[in-house]
């Protein structure tokens, strides 16, 4: 009888398990393979970058509500001074209108000084020639003067050739009046056309006129 010698089969470990060398693959194998490698599709987009156009236009919108925000910034500004400026020159014509209309003949040199002060060299010059009648007048009729100013308000506002701020004021002034020739009080109403222009510290009369 003839003998037969058997081959031993080759026996190769895998991951700690005995497997013949031409067993079939592992499905622990199969499905860890198939897990380390990501299906296409899967991996992170990549964030596009913000189109130029966005920035364009955010950049023209603060432009332009950057100048808004000035311009209204100036107007107020603009405003308010001139509000500043008319109420200045209404106050300031006031007084001036009520010094003019007020007078008394025991200080008369008083009350046209305090004219002078608040008037411009042009004026002043015009006043001087026309007070110097007055004096007499008054003094000679011991007369007295009481000047209110009913009613007043700035017709114009704007700039004179030097560039001083210039104001129109029309004002409606009472003079209750006191003389030798007229005990009683007597009431005289004057309708002043004044022209003031502002010298840096306050109102200066430049021209008054009676309407």
């Amino acid at each position: 009888m003839k003998s037969t010698t058997l081959k031993p089969r080759r026996v190769t470990r895998v991951a700690g398990r005995m497997s013949t060398a031409d067993s079939e693959p592992s499905s622990e194998e199969s499905t860890e393979s198939t897990m380390d490698t990501p299906p296409p599709g899967d991996e992170d987009p990549v964030a596009e970058p913000r189109p130029r156009w966005r920035r364009i236009v955010l950049a023209a919108v603060l432009a332009v509500l950057l100048g808004a925000a000035g311009f209204l910034g100036y107007q107020w500004y603009r405003l308010d001074r001139i509000e500043s400026t008319r109420d200045g020159a209404l106050t300031a014509a006031k007084q001036y209108a009520t010094d003019l209309a007020s007078y008394d003949h025991t200080r008369i040199a008083e009350n046209f000084a305090v004219v002078s002060k608040n008037a411009t060299e042009k004026f002043t010059k015009q006043y001087e020639q026309v007070s110097a009648v007055l004096t007499k007048l008054i003094q000679d009729h011991k007369a007295t003067s009481l000047g209110n100013v009913l009613a007043a308000g700035v017709t114009s506002l704007d700039e004179d050739d030097a560039g001083r701020d210039r104001a129109v004021v029309v004002l409606f002034v009472d003079q209750n009046i006191t003389n030798t020739n007229s005990p009683e009080t007597r009431a005289d109403r004057n309708r002043i056309h004044m022209t003031l222009v502002n010298d840096g510290d306050h109102w200066l009369m430049d021209d008054v006129q009676l309407l």
